[in-house]
């Protein structure tokens, strides 16, 4: 006789049932720009895994076509991918990670000369994630307090 186990999907999985590793095509104008801008102004040789963090938030915010900025006005459905995210069991940390990779890209974005960009939105809209932040910023904290002193 067997036994059927019915266990919890791991986050990997979690992650792909959601679409959540959906990435952009690594040619897109916006992910190149800020690969480029990162290994070039910031000195960060080492910030794949940031710019795929970026491609799947973009992908997530636009599921089709070249990536675009049009998500600056879309809080609801950032609202939905944060959601996602804490949802398909990632830890505080790695979601804090994630934002702040999103807010760098939308730093980057602002400083650029070619990109016609309403700088308001683009300000507003860290602003946004930053009060997004805040309650995972507070879980993380506790977790690491709580596994600091038990």
């Amino acid at each position: 006789m067997t036994l059927l186990s019915h266990s919890t999907p791991t986050v990997r999985e979690a992650m792909q049932a959601g679409g959540m590793y959906d990435k952009c095509p690594p040619e897109s104008k916006l992910l190149v720009g800020f690969k480029n801008h990162l290994i070039g102004a910031l000195q960060v040789q080492n910030c794949q895994q940031e710019v795929d963090n970026v491609s799947r938030f973009l992908r997530y915010m636009q599921p089709k076509g070249e990536p675009n900025l049009e998500f600056l006005t879309k809080t609801t459905e950032t609202m939905d991918y944060m959601r996602a995210l804490i949802n398909s069991g990632l830890s505080a940390a790695t979601i804090l990670n994630y934002m702040k990779n999103i807010i760098r890209f939308l730093q980057y974005v602002k400083g650029c000369v070619d990109m016609n960009v309403d700088w308001y939105k683009i300000l507003k809209y860290i602003d946004y994630l930053k009060t997004m932040r805040k309650p995972v910023a507070r879980t993380h904290s506790g977790n690491v307090c709580s596994t600091r002193y038990d």
